[in-house]
């Protein structure tokens, strides 16, 4: 078994133990579906109100004047947010990731990579 240096008591050096010591008992697989239950509730209170295949069809939609303020939609696979238009009436979209997007940006490596 590796011995780490002694460190001091900080949180940081703390969690980097406590994540060396899964890594090495090779529990990241069990750590990575921990972790990713642990922020299931954030990821479901995310509800797509439309989804669109195209931005046309989204654009045309929004100018409909059926959207609401901070509403979220799908539009070809990506999430947006629809807020007031900077300059007169109306909506526009924001770019929003959805939690899936994140999640498959921020995914450090593989299960198969260990």
């Amino acid at each position: 078994m590796k011995t780490l240096p002694r460190l001091s008591a900080s949180c940081s050096h703390i969690a980097a133990a406590a994540l060396f010591y899964i890594r090495e008992s090779q529990k990241l697989d069990d750590y990575r579906e921990f972790f990713r239950s642990f922020y299931t509730s954030a990821v479901d209170d995310v509800a797509v109100s439309r989804t669109f295949e195209t931005r046309e069809e989204a654009d045309a939609w929004l100018a409909h004047g059926d959207a609401k303020e901070n509403e979220r939609v799908k539009i070809a696979g990506q999430g947006f947010q629809v807020i007031p238009a900077r300059k007169g009436g109306g909506w526009r979209f924001l770019r929003s990731p959805l939690p899936e997007e994140l999640m498959k940006e921020h995914e450090c490596c593989p299960p198969s990579a260990h």
